[in-house]
């Protein structure tokens, strides 16, 4: 077996640079550690890099979510969050999260690290009164760039359309998730899911018509990984602007996909179909869950909410 290739911090920031990143950016950092190959230091070194690259004058952001409960556990017990609750969202976040500039937002569950300029701002404008994706829409109108770094089967999208999906007021059936916290004044409260998820493969099929559309500043590689800086203003105004033309702009193609097919209220898959073509696929556990939402008329993607 051959030596592992150690890509160090110089390399990141010489990386970084040749991204058409600079001084003063925000930047949504969707991010697979894995993906950029033997990193000294590890996440911490990514981070340090891209804060060096955008300097004082910039922001970092990314997502530090926290898992949820049923409606039935949180009868049963508190499940409180706060600022030090573990994130489920990976390395970078949890690496984010030890920072000693690290602001992490209010709302009790889809919490976002923050570091730089808008730290402050961003965290504490972001509470259980903001929908759950607010902090991007607000990188959005201020320029910001998205930072799409890995494998695209572990890094999502571009960000933005979780906006234009709570933008356009679309509605997704689910069952009571939640968690509680406190308010301001440190009453407990609790707080159940009021957002809708989507599709990987529904939200990554989207990543031709952003280039089509010029949303790309740049693609190439840091370290080992594959990189894609957008413009998250440009991919936001498309997708409203195509949402309010067709609800179903970000669905898959793929007919055993529960997710598109069944659980939103515009889904027009037929149950029996989709429960076939997941037997078809073997997946029996699949076919026993699309029937599952037809009679309670509920969905609800894992416990993790994204």
């Amino acid at each position: 077996m051959g030596t592992k290739k150690i890509i160090t911090k110089e390399k990141l920031i010489e990386d970084i640079r040749k991204a058409n990143i600079t001084k003063g950016d925000i930047l949504n950092l969707k991010i697979s550690l894995k993906s950029i190959g033997w990193v000294e230091g590890g996440a911490g070194t990514v981070i340090s890099a891209f804060l060096e690259v955008i300097g004082p004058e910039g922001t970092i952001v990314t997502d530090s979510f926290v898992n949820v409960k049923s409606w039935k556990n949180l009868k049963k017990e508190i499940y409180l969050t706060d600022d030090k609750t573990p994130s489920y969202a990976g390395a970078v976040a949890n690496a984010m999260l030890k920072h000693p500039q690290v602001r992490r937002s209010k709302h009790p569950i889809q919490k976002f690290a923050i570091i730089g300029k808008y730290a402050n701002d961003f965290a504490e404008n972001h509470t259980a009164d903001s929908y759950a994706y607010d902090v991007l829409r607000r990188m959005a109108e201020l320029g910001a760039k998205n930072i799409r770094l890995g494998d695209p089967n572990k890094v999502v999208g571009v960000g933005t359309t979780h906006v234009a999906i709570g933008l356009l007021k679309y509605q997704q059936k689910r069952l009571k998730y939640g968690v509680h916290y406190l308010d301001s004044k440190g009453h407990k409260n609790l707080f159940l899911v009021n957002w809708a998820g989507g599709c990987v493969a529904g939200f990554n099929k989207l990543l031709l018509e952003y280039k089509k559309i010029g949303a790309f500043i740049y693609e190439g590689k840091v370290g080992q990984a594959d990189i894609i800086v957008s413009d998250m203003k440009k991919t936001l105004d498309w997708e409203v602007q195509e949402g309010k033309k067709n609800p179903q702009f970000f669905f898959c193609d793929n007919p055993a996909c529960i997710d598109c097919q069944l659980t939103w209220k515009f889904s027009t898959g037929n149950l029996l179909k989709v429960m076939w073509e997941n037997i078809k696929l073997k997946k029996f556990d699949h076919a026993l869950y699309a029937l599952m939402i037809y009679f309670k008329g509920k969905y609800q993607p894992e416990q993790r909410l994204n």
